[in-house]
């Protein structure tokens, strides 16, 4: 199973960019108080504005590194990456959203290199290491 020290490299290694707050000319559009990113069944379901009263909670808003960290931990105790996620601009909110497909795509990556090497110790059976409480299933 994978530590959050091992997902955030998972994510530290993704490749993203930085585009800035949406401006025309010099004036900043600020149309919502924040961006949430829906993640259902592992996959990004949509970007979409919200005020402030529907963000979760204790929640920093704006802060990459805490959202990147919540779906780290949800995927550690959850087995996926589902969730609602607040970023405060769009361009944050579209990145984030390109991480999150990206973390998908890694973790599909390594789970398939692992079952193709099924079998070479002579076992006749896979778990795939990289989706918690796999081996709990029967």
């Amino acid at each position: 199973l994978q530590t959050i020290a091992e997902q955030a490299v998972l994510l530290r290694d993704l490749p993203r960019s930085y585009a800035g707050k949406l401006k025309v000319g010099s004036v900043l559009i600020m149309a919502t108080d924040a961006f949430k990113v829906q993640v259902r069944g592992n996959m990004v379901m949509r970007i979409t504005g919200v005020a402030h009263d529907e963000v979760t909670p204790g929640l920093d808003v704006g802060n990459p590194l805490e959202v990147s960290t919540l779906l780290a931990n949800n995927n550690k105790t959850h087995g996926n990456i589902d969730g609602d996620y607040f970023l405060g601009t769009f361009n944050d909110a579209r990145d984030f959203a390109c991480l999150c497909i990206g973390y998908q795509q890694a973790l599909c990556e390594k789970s398939y290199a692992s079952v193709q090497n099924a079998g070479t110790d002579g076992s006749l059976s896979w778990t795939n290491a990289f989706v918690p409480n796999a081996d709990a299933l029967s």
